[in-house]
């Protein structure tokens, strides 16, 4: 066939190239935009001793290196999962929540950076935190009756503490709810001052059980 007969046969389906490529372009686009957005929330979890102690020796570090393979392993075991599952009482089951999140240990370091990706950013950090805290109670340790007391106290007020979280972020969607269809503008200023304060003692609920997680930590990290 000569260069022209392509060249016509070329120009004849033209328009059927173009048109494909402007239903495939807008069918992606009516997908992607379809999507709910995502979020990512990182929770770092420091693996042995070496990085607290003032002279580490190369010993120190590769057992910590070599513990943070095992416990990227660990965190996806069925007690870990459906802990983090019962304790923010979601409703998935733990393979699907296994799929949510991601483990990343830091070249050259025993720091793993578990990263959990979800639709709703506090509840990727509520995660991500809870996660890490499952993790840290179930590790071995050697822990003293007296650090073990401290655990289980710091343990039972992240329990109260998410209970409390959970009442309080479900009365702040029933404040939402209510404020998207009020249309006094008294009814509405108090509704507003309501959501305000809700959300002051979320963030403090929030606060607290992150410092009674930083407590768990600190503990089993002198073990």
């Amino acid at each position: 066939m000569e260069l022209a007969e392509y060249i016509r046969l070329g120009r004849k389906w033209l328009w059927l190239l173009i048109v494909s490529a402007l239903v495939g372009g807008g069918i992606s686009f009516i997908i992607n935009t379809g999507r709910a957005p995502l979020y990512t929330a990182n929770s770092t979890v420091s693996i042995g001793r070496y990085i607290d102690a003032p002279n580490p020796d190369q010993a120190d570090i590769q057992t910590g290196i070599g513990l943070a393979q095992t416990y990227a392993q660990l965190i996806r075991t069925s007690e870990v999962l459906q802990g983090t599952i019962d304790a923010l009482n979601l409703a998935i089951s733990p393979q699907q929540l296994n799929n949510l999140f991601t483990t990343n240990i830091l070249t050259g370091t025993s720091l793993m950076v578990v990263r959990v990706t979800y639709t709703d950013p506090v509840l990727a950090a509520e995660i991500a935190n809870t996660l890490a805290q499952q993790l840290i109670q179930r590790s071995p340790t050697n822990l003293t009756a007296g650090q073990q007391s401290q655990i289980d106290y710091a343990t039972l007020q992240i329990e109260a503490l998410d209970a409390q979280l959970q009442q309080q972020r479900q009365s702040l969607q029933e404040v939402n709810d209510l404020l998207a269809d009020e249309t006094d503008a008294d009814e509405i200023a108090r509704l507003t001052d309501l959501r305000t304060s809700l959300t002051e003692q979320t963030t403090q609920a929030a606060a607290a059980i992150a410092q009674f997680q930083s407590t768990i930590s600190s503990i089993q990290q002198r073990t």
